[in-house]
């Protein structure tokens, strides 16, 4: 199978930016093996990353972060918390790694989603608009698009 065509990341971002600017977050499913995240006009993110979410001045939550309990009296919601945190916010700036095409969504609030490519030989996200084009952070750092 092919992964498409190779696109370097300074041309990426221009195209991701038009993707996910301005579109707010609908909803976070933690499926069984991965997370996905709904924006707006079928606009979407998976990954099966470690992602995190910040705030200004801490670490809001992470994906490994759910089912865990903390001392707290339930298991800790990502899903959940990260809508009641950020559901309904719009992406105001997207940003590549320098090195590897780690995605960078900041959201309005001043939150930042990080997904981070974690590994040298498997996809660490893809996202795309149903019925449009989709990209891949490809392992060990290559950045991919798929036309529809």
């Amino acid at each position: 199978m092919s992964h498409g065509i190779e696109v370097p990341n300074e041309q990426a971002l221009i195209r991701l930016q038009a993707l996910f600017c301005r579109q707010r977050v609908t909803a976070v499913v933690h499926r069984e093996a991965d997370w996905l995240f709904t924006l707006e006009n079928d606009r979407w993110l998976r990954t099966d990353s470690n992602w995190r979410l910040l705030a200004r001045d801490r670490l809001r939550m992470c994906a490994d972060d759910d089912g865990q309990w903390f001392g707290l009296p339930a298991p800790f919601d990502v899903g959940a918390r990260f809508m009641a945190a950020v559901g309904g916010c719009s992406v105001v700036v997207v940003r590549l790694g320098l090195r590897v095409p780690d995605l960078l969504l900041e959201l309005e609030g001043d939150h930042l989603l990080e997904v981070p490519l974690d590994s040298c030989g498997y996809e660490a996200w893809e996202a795309g608009q149903v019925g449009g084009e989709r990209w891949i952070a490809g392992g060990g750092g290559v950045l991919w698009r798929h036309e529809p």
